[in-house]
């Protein structure tokens, strides 16, 4: 029954991921069976990958979704693994900070160490209802990339792995008593993401600055132009 169950999580949450980066990003016309065929697809990599130990990472999930999203959708790919990153780390993340509530052993990507199927069950509603607030409230923000740079997408990125580093790090920590250097690494890039978001505020600052004064100056030319057509007349 649970593999049932975990196999019918799964294609919610790819499904919810799909329905979030149509809100976020321009799509072209196109068939339901490019989304039928993604959830699918993410759905047996999965099944393959927990029960059959597919010698391949569960991130190749995500490079389906990012293939799935550039093949249908208007945007740069520069912008579409911009969000894909985003909704994939936001429900790994909220994943994890549920997972850490439960006195069981969980793995961050979804596989299972030691729990029992209820327990499992239980930790399957409640994640799931989370991320499925998380990624709703990320499904409203769709302008991001008219306001950061190339630059500030890619610190951002670097950001967004530094951080999933780190949740990987303190969870192995708190699973394993023989990984020794867990807590190190995760403490160093702990470091370094707040260096980053230093940076990366400082560089939005600016970019935000750039847009103002470009504001300023097609609303200047506007109104030069307007009082000249009303010389004219």
């Amino acid at each position: 029954m649970i593999t049932v169950f975990d196999l019918f999580m799964s294609a919610y949450q790819n499904t919810l991921l799909i329905y979030v980066l149509q809100k976020q990003l321009s799509q072209k016309e196109h068939s339901f069976l490019w989304e039928i065929g993604c959830v699918g697809l993410t759905v047996l990599l999965l099944f393959l990958i927990q029960y059959f130990r597919l010698p391949v990472p569960d991130s190749l999930i995500f490079l389906v979704l990012l293939a799935y999203i550039k093949l249908t959708s208007d945007e740069k790919f520069l912008t579409c693994l911009f969000w894909v990153a985003i909704d994939a780390f936001l429900m790994m993340g909220t994943l994890t900070l549920i997972s850490s509530f439960f006195d069981i052993s969980i793995g961050v990507n979804g596989d299972v160490l030691s729990a029992s199927d209820e327990t499992m069950i239980i930790y399957g509603f409640v994640g799931n209802t989370a991320i499925t607030v998380v990624l709703s409230m990320a499904a409203r923000i769709n302008n991001v990339k008219n306001l950061i740079t190339q630059k500030e997408v890619f610190l951002f990125f670097i950001m967004l792995l530094l951080t999933f580093f780190v949740s990987e790090c303190f969870f192995s920590a708190r699973i394993s008593d023989d990984n020794q250097y867990s807590l190190l690494i995760g403490a160093a890039c702990a470091f370094a993401v707040m260096i980053l978001t230093i940076i990366l505020y400082e560089h939005m600052i600016k970019s935000a600055q750039r847009q103002k004064q470009a504001e300023m100056s097609a609303r200047a030319v506007q109104l030069s132009a307007e009082h000249q057509d009303y010389e004219y007349l």
